[in-house]
């Protein structure tokens, strides 16, 4: 029961996250900047995009128990930790990846959640 009610949160942050990667994309789109060309060079985009699709896909995967849905959702993590440790190391004002921050620590305790309750 654990296990479901952390892959569902899983699953909810990642399509939260996808939702935020798409009103993204739809901003720079109603500029006349957003056409895959462009975004594919967006490193940032890029990270957020490729992150959420993992995590939602982790999510959904670990509702069956699969290790498939654990590292699926470990490497969408790894995607976000990548991206505020970029930023950090970068010297990006604290304003631009503090929520970076915080949503990183809360998927790392989502991956151990999912982790320590896997089906064996």
């Amino acid at each position: 029961m654990i296990r479901l009610c952390v892959a569902f949160t899983g699953f909810v942050v990642g399509l939260w996250l996808f939702n935020a990667a798409s009103v993204y994309q739809g901003l720079l789109a109603g500029r006349g900047q957003g056409d895959w060309s462009q975004l594919i060079n967006d490193a940032p985009f890029m990270l957020r995009f490729v992150g959420a699709v993992l995590l939602t896909a982790g999510g959904a995967f670990s509702f069956r128990g699969k290790w498939l849905g654990f590292l699926t959702f470990l490497v969408g993590t790894l995607c976000y930790v990548l991206l505020t440790a970029a930023m950090v190391l970068m010297g990006t004002d604290i304003s631009l990846w503090k929520d970076e921050a915080i949503l990183s620590g809360g998927l790392i305790l989502l991956c151990v959640g999912l982790f320590l309750t896997r089906s064996r």
